[in-house]
């Protein structure tokens, strides 16, 4: 560890460098650092409202490929986002 001595420095030229410092090494973290959204999960009914379809098109799609669906205790989720990644563009 680097020792540092203070000469002849007033309060604020000090709370100046602490403040540079700090800035500083926030701006780096700021950069790096990328915030990660929650996950959010829906049932089939919230997916087929979601998509505007009825319950059995989402069931045949699961049965297709064309959605992923997760189990927990008997229950089926849906990550919302990869329902969303599942939507490919038209070309028309």
């Amino acid at each position: 560890m680097r020792a540092i001595q203070l000469y002849e420095i007033s309060l604020e030229q000090l709370e100046k460098r602490i403040s540079e410092s700090v800035k500083k090494e926030l701006e780096i973290f700021g950069k790096h650092f990328k915030p990660e959204s929650p996950k959010e999960f829906l049932n089939r009914n919230q997916v087929a409202t979601m998509l505007g379809v009825h319950v059995t098109t989402i069931l045949n799609w699961e049965r297709k490929g064309i959605l992923n669906p997760l189990g927990i205790s008997g229950k089926i989720l849906f990550l919302r986002s990869e329902v969303e990644a599942s939507l490919k563009p038209l070309k028309v």
